[in-house]
This record gives C-alpha cells, structure tokens and sequence, in this order.
C-alpha cells in the first residue's frame, strides 16, 4: 500500500511522508510511485519521502538535510531519486522508528539540537539506555 502522512516537527512546518510499496523490502532503485498517507497508522516499515510545503510547492529533504524541489505539492510523485528517499524501520524491543538513506548510508539523528538534524553512519541505538546504578552512602 501506498501513502502520505502530516506530522509536525519543531524546526520544519508540514512533513508530509510519502510512502512506497515494496513487497520485497529491497534497495530502493529509482523507480516507483509514493502516494500520501493520512495517518500514522499508515506508517509502515517501507519507503518514504519527506516532504513540506513551501507555498504550494513540494520540498523532499534530501541526504544532505536541505530540501530538494519536487515542484507542485501533489498526492502522488513518480520516480524520485534515492537522494530523496528515506527508508523508515522499526528497531528493537521498543519499536523504534529509524530513518535512513541507502544512498548515503546515514541515518537520520536529532543529536545537535531539537531544531537540527544531521547524519549519523553507525548504527542507531534503538533499546533505552540502562539506568545508572542506585548510589548508596552511609553514616
């Protein structure tokens, strides 16, 4: 199935993920068609592109984290190219979402601020840090 979904996000407007079915879950190879998704039920362990609305035209985030013109927002776009296209995966024991870019390697990480994203080649931690052990003094 193929789909869109709205999400907000504090340094970036609109998102709206544009998803790709693959029913082999292989290599995104520059072909193929994503359609919005309006939930995030919707949201799946697929393709996706990443886009916001820039006054009626549509802005991917590319794997540099600028945007890329896809030209007219629309429900629909054909063949984007793999700079544009992320590849969203549920992770670990607590079902961690990870972005990532095939084209690049890199996923994506919130790690230099709440309003940057940057790059992150290794991989994702996606289990919750242990909790420092318990500190005990005595008198």
């Amino acid at each position: 199935m193929k789909k869109i979904f709205f999400l907000k996000l504090s340094a970036l407007t609109i998102i709206v993920l544009m998803g790709f079915s693959n029913t082999l879950f292989g290599q995104y190879t520059g072909t193929g068609t994503f359609e919005r998704i309006t939930s995030l039920g919707d949201l799946t362990d697929d393709y996706y592109l990443i886009i916001y609305n820039d006054g009626g035209i549509a802005q991917a985030m590319n794997n540099t984290f600028g945007p890329t013109n896809l030209g007219d927002i629309a429900n629909a776009f054909n063949n984007p190219s793999s700079a544009v296209v992320w590849k969203i995966e549920t992770k670990g024991s607590q079902n961690f979402k990870t972005i990532y870019n095939e084209d690049l390697e890199i996923y994506v990480s919130g790690q230099s601020g709440p309003t940057t994203l940057t790059g992150y080649s290794g991989e994702p931690r996606v289990e919750p840090a242990a909790p420092p052990p318990p500190l005990f003094f005595s008198f």
